[in-house]
């Protein structure tokens, strides 16, 4: 149940697009790595296959 937001989470960060929270604050991205953003691409979709 945590694999999803956590690798939904890093895929955001490490595109180099930022998250916004309701206008609080935001958590800027940081080293963005296209390469290790693929990889979690990856295991978010299998995890939401393995969810259905």
């Amino acid at each position: 149940m945590l694999l999803m937001p956590i690798s939904g989470f890093l895929i955001t960060i490490l595109s180099n697009h930022h998250i916004d929270f309701y206008g609080l604050f935001t958590i800027n991205s940081f080293a963005p790595d296209l390469q290790f953003a693929k990889i979690f691409k990856k295991i978010y979709k299998k995890a939401a296959y393995l969810l259905l």
